[in-house]
């Protein structure tokens, strides 16, 4: 998974490298930001709201607070409308997410791994001037779970979510732009996981993977 990932990573490079030697007299354009665009991310996520609740207990378990860091792509289209306002499809894909486990509580240990997260939506924005815009984004999301305790009792759920985010999108320049962006993606339904040799019943809740993404397109 890693070798393919890096694989998709240098593609997207050697995309984004290769247009600035073909778009390096481009001229400015006023609709900086309009037309198709593909980026590359550097995406930092944070778990903060995931918990267990063991069966027969009233109170739920925290797990405990991790941070990721990881590259993952994006594309879409973006439409200007009257008074600066924009608006176009949206697609991302982020190879890992997080891993997070329970090892505060002590005992046998929990662990969670999040992978293959496809986000697809809308993203709307205002054009502050010829330089700054402002983004919002919703859509949907899909990701693989994975869950074990101690190496064993491996379990995989596809589960959906709902996102938004909200950032600053700069204009660079020669049809390449700059976007910091925060999002919140909450992935629904819990995990119900059976009474193992090493491990009593449980559910776990996910809940909302916060991240940070710092982008750099190329519109076409």
């Amino acid at each position: 998974m890693i070798t393919k990932f890096r694989n998709k990573t240098k593609l997207a490079a050697a995309i984004l490298l290769s247009t600035i030697v073909l778009n390096t007299q481009t001229s400015f354009a006023k609709e900086w930001n309009e037309g198709l665009y593909l980026g590359l991310s550097h995406v930092t996520e944070e778990n903060r709201h995931s918990e267990l609740l063991n069966n027969g207990a009233t109170v739920p378990t925290k797990y405990t607070q991790n941070k990721d860091s990881n590259y993952g792509i994006k594309f879409g289209y973006s439409k200007m409308l009257k008074n600066n306002f924009f608006v176009g499809p949206e697609f991302s894909y982020l190879s890992h997410v997080i891993d997070f486990d329970d090892s505060a509580r002590g005992g046998v240990k929990d662990v969670v791994n999040i992978n293959d997260n496809y986000n697809f939506g809308l993203r709307a924005g205002y054009n502050l001037n010829e330089t700054i815009a402002f983004v919002i984004g919703y859509g949907q999301s899909i990701q693989t779970v994975k869950t074990f305790a101690d190496e064993i009792d491996i379990t995989t759920n596809v589960k959906n979510g709902a996102y938004n985010s909200y950032g600053v999108l700069f204009n660079l320049g020669n049809s390449f732009n700059l976007e910091f962006a925060r999002k919140e993606n909450d992935i629904r339904d819990s995990i119900n996981k059976p009474t193992t040799d090493t491990r009593g019943a449980h559910s776990i809740d996910i809940g909302k993977i916060t991240s940070n993404t710092i982008t750099i397109s190329k519109s076409f």
